[in-house]
């Protein structure tokens, strides 16, 4: 009877600040105990509701069984089992699985974490883009890999991916795409100069060296203006341990840059992460050949991402950029068996999507499998993925690309165009913003802008030569804009390199579309079969 008087009217240990708080797909009053899902309400119990609050309050770290003994039952003497108990009620009320979880995760002998993202209903809402120096602006170069073995940088450029992927997502920043920073990789540059080009406020750089299981990470923030240091600090653990590694480091720069940054906002930056690192390992190695695009690399790139969801089933992540790889294969019909590309396309994304992830990497890659398969049908849920991605995740510039691919499927140039401009702003030297000058080509050959087309498909060719769908296009249009010899020179090039190529079969891996008729009417020309 007390200790519901006690507790009446409010949760126990309510965090300040806290009142009606989002996570994942659920809004909890932490003053009243009640939790909303799905349109499914839920009382929790007081001693639930103080659990929930306090791994609130801890989100996204680890709150190990004893803090939480202490805390909701006064230092009172209780079982475990009084803890499991109220657990299993959280876990009942948010419909999680304690095996892939989604909410709550259990860290075995240690204690609980709360894994979904935070949106505070007191933080403030994502904006468009911001223009430095409206906010702390920064870009992550690539690390230095001083590991005894030169063959570990693709282990350096995951960290450094992962930490920009990580920053990016707090609204409070505006950080430059991993694609751009890159472009410094083995270069000494002065720091005055690289905020120059990046114009941005603040640099992070640093190093890793592996040695072994041993990993130690080295890590800087430099004012880019004067080239001061402001704030240095070194890692050391197992590699076991390197996604937390991350984590400390982004918490670091975020207390350095800006010491208002919400607790919350720090809980966004968090990916889920696989529990198997040899997994992660595989999703990493299989970067270079997946982003080609070309054979062999690409057809290696989606056996590793198999062999990781072989080791990890649930790994969300690796099934979206399968997903994603074999719709490539697909589109692009860079395998005997296309049929077999899309089917596995479609079924890898759904699986992707179906575990809830709010991760924008998963949503994105899922999105634009489903996209890329060409069935009407999915295009609305293909909106809803890409929309969601850039709620989380603001400065995404694989984000914006891929809403101006949507809206190119849409029949919607004009705001295709905004959102690839967009893009190539957040990420202006990025290597990989050749798809956003390829994707205003389309929109210009939408609007019947066959000149405008051609000159951003020869800009987006020449950073891009092997690309087989940039040649047909230039191909195309060469043809139909009167330079007949050098399109047939460049048809038998074309076909030289992919002998199997037809007319019929491009059919097959494409919708009708009045554009798609003006680039087989120029391949025609150009004497394609």
């Amino acid at each position: 009877m007390g200790e519901n008087r006690e507790n009446s009217g409010k949760a126990v240990g309510s965090p300040a600040g806290f009142g009606s708080i989002s996570f994942g797909h659920v809004r909890f009053d932490t003053h009243t105990g009640e939790l909303q899902r799905n349109g499914i309400v839920a009382r929790l119990t007081p001693k639930a509701a103080a659990v929930l609050v306090a791994l609130l309050e801890r989100a996204p770290g680890l709150i190990t069984k004893e803090e939480l003994l202490a805390r909701v039952w006064n230092g009172k003497v209780v079982g475990d089992e009084a803890l499991t108990s109220c657990i299993q009620e959280l876990r009942r009320a948010l419909d999680d699985d304690a095996r892939q979880p989604r909410y709550l995760e259990t860290r075995h002998r240690r204690g609980y974490r709360l894994i979904a993202p935070l949106h505070s209903a007191t933080a403030p809402a994502a904006s468009g883009p911001p223009t430095p120096p409206g906010k702390p602006s920064l870009a992550v170069l690539p690390f230095d890999n001083l590991s005894p073995d030169r063959d570990q940088d693709y282990l350096a450029d995951g960290i450094v991916e992962d930490m920009t992927t990580a920053l990016s997502r707090i609204g409070a920043f505006f950080v430059v795409a991993r694609g751009s920073s890159f472009t410094f990789k083995g270069r000494n540059v002065p720091a005055q100069e690289v905020g120059h080009q990046l114009g941005v406020r603040y640099i992070v750089e640093g190093s890793v060296r592996r040695a072994g299981q041993k990993l130690r990470l080295t890590v800087q923030l430099i004012d880019a203006e004067s080239g001061h240091h402001l704030w240095a600090d070194h890692f050391d653990g197992e590699m076991a341990d390197v996604f937390d590694l991350q984590d400390r480091i982004v918490g670091r720069i975020v207390g350095a840059i800006s010491p208002s940054v919400r607790a919350a906002e720090i809980a966004r930056a968090r990916l889920k992460r696989p529990d198997s690192l040899q997994a992660y390992d595989y999703l990493l190695r299989a970067q270079p050949g997946f982003q080609s695009i070309v054979d062999p690399g690409h057809a290696e790139a989606i056996k590793l991402f198999h062999k990781a969801l072989e080791l990890e089933p649930a790994y969300a992540l690796a099934m979206a950029q399968a997903a994603w790889g074999h719709a490539q294969r697909f589109s692009r019909l860079m395998s005997a068996d296309v049929a077999s590309d899309r089917r596995q396309a479609i079924e890898l994304a759904n699986a992707a999507i179906a575990f809830g992830t709010d991760e924008p990497s998963v949503l994105l890659a899922a999105g634009q499998a489903l996209l890329m398969a060409g069935l009407d049908e999915y295009t609305d849920r293909c909106a809803f993925l890409f929309h969601r991605a850039l709620e989380l995740d603001p400065n995404s510039a694989p984000g914006w690309r891929r809403l101006g691919g949507l809206h190119l499927h849409r029949f919607e140039p004009a705001e295709a165009i905004e959102a690839f401009e967009r893009a190539l702003r957040l990420s202006p030297l990025d290597p990989m913003s050749f798809y956003a000058r390829f994707g205003i080509g389309d929109a210009h050959l939408i609007e019947g802008r066959l000149e405008e087309a051609l000159r951003l498909y020869q800009q987006a060719l020449s950073e891009r030569p092997r690309d087989h769908l940039l040649q047909r296009r230039v191909c195309a249009l060469l043809a139909i804009t009167g330079e007949i010899e050098l399109a047939r020179r460049m048809a038998r090039q074309i076909l030289a390199d992919y002998p199997h190529l037809t007319l019929k079969l491009l059919a097959s891996a494409s919708r009708p579309t009045p554009q798609r008729e003006i680039i087989f009417k120029g391949l025609r020309l150009a004497g394609f079969p």
